[in-house]
């Protein structure tokens, strides 16, 4: 029988070995919380879980995260679930650690009802969404919000095709101060459902200096932090297809001068960011893309992430960047016995830097 408890300190060592292992694909990668899993997952929230499954004979057979996102939903501030970080070794996952653990989500939002759980899959990831969404073993509902577009970009590719407008001011976050910021943040965030509520204290490995802003006629229009997460969590390129890594040293030059990123050497991290906190004040595409501009000199030769719904008006305008890009599919998450869709009144935002 399946144990479920919380992370422990003791459990580290099982999960670094389990956040280690790649995904299968052309590029396999592993996606690690170093040098603590639980510091890793803590920026995923603001009030967060960590749990783990143990086996019978006491061996740990996965990890999952329940975590409660203080969000802006429909104008309010709004506790909002989030389900993230599930993990299994091979040995587990005919078990039924898996549907224990979904029992546990039941009971905690019974006891703490939640306006909303959302979570997302990577859409290529099929065998997983067939099973999540099955409703088999009385799993929850998940409903489909629609797709998430997540952007690699790098500074080239953003010099390419976007350039600064005329009037524009840039400014970093510790010039403007902490104060204009939050007064700006404090106004306009609001208005974006599903957009973090700027926390009393920043998260880990961000400063107010991360910040990029752009004013006009010295009023803010756009903000947006470089968050730089890899002193707690990595994107490990742990190898690549057997005809992939003949072919990179050929590829990577036709990558480079095209604006991509070129593929990283294996048995490293990739040298990444996340563009986080990404508010503009009229959602104009000149705000978007000044804001973009002026996140260059920020970002020098490292990957800049970021994500857009696919019901984003700003959507059209990211897709003429060359980047690489890949597709999850949000979902809302449901234990009623007969659940209606969440009707989001405006496309949601996505934070992809808490994902």
């Amino acid at each position: 029988m399946n144990i479920i408890r919380a992370f422990l300190p003791h459990d580290e060592a099982d999960l670094q070995r389990l956040t280690h292992q790649p995904m299968p694909g052309w590029i396999r990668l592993a996606y690690c919380n170093s040098p603590s899993y639980r510091a890793g997952e803590a920026i995923k929230g603001d009030e967060v879980s960590v749990n783990v499954f143990v086996d019978a004979d006491g061996h740990l057979g996965g990890c999952w995260t329940h975590a409660i996102k203080h969000l802006w939903l429909e104008g309010r501030r709004q506790r909002v679930g989030y389900l993230t970080g599930l993990r299994s070794f091979a040995f587990a996952r005919n078990q039924r650690g898996l549907f224990r653990g979904y029992e546990w989500v039941r009971e905690r939002e019974r006891t703490d009802p939640l306006p909303l759980s959302i979570t997302s899959i990577v859409s290529a990831n099929k065998p997983i969404r067939t099973l999540l969404t099955s409703r088999r073993a009385n799993l929850p509902a998940y409903l489909e919000a629609g797709e998430i577009v997540t952007f690699g970009v790098t500074s080239r590719a953003i010099q390419r095709r976007f350039r600064m407008a005329n009037g524009y001011a840039v400014l970093d976050g510790n010039t403007v101060g902490e104060m204009r910021l939050r007064a700006f943040y404090n106004e306009v965030s609001p208005r974006r459902t599903l957009f973090p509520v700027l926390p009393s204290t920043l998260p880990t490995g961000l400063t107010w200096r991360d910040f990029v802003v752009l004013e006009k006629d010295g009023e803010i229009v756009a903000a947006a932090a470089i968050w730089n997460q890899q002193a707690i969590r990595q994107i490990h390129v742990a190898s690549y297809h057997p005809l992939l890594a003949v072919l990179r040293p050929v590829l990577n030059p036709i990558l480079k001068l095209s604006g991509y990123f070129p593929l990283p050497p294996p048995r490293q991290d990739m040298d990444c960011v996340y563009l986080a906190y990404r508010l503009t004040r009229n959602e104009s595409p000149t705000e978007f893309e000044s804001l973009l501009a002026a996140t260059v000199s920020r970002t020098g030769q490292r990957i800049l992430f970021f994500a857009l719904h696919e019901n984003d008006a700003l959507l059209p305008n990211a897709l003429r960047l060359t980047a690489w890009h890949y597709r999850s599919m949000l979902y809302t998450v449901s234990f009623a016995s007969d659940p209606a869709p969440f009707v989001f009144h405006q496309p949601p935002y996505i934070e992809l830097a808490t994902l």
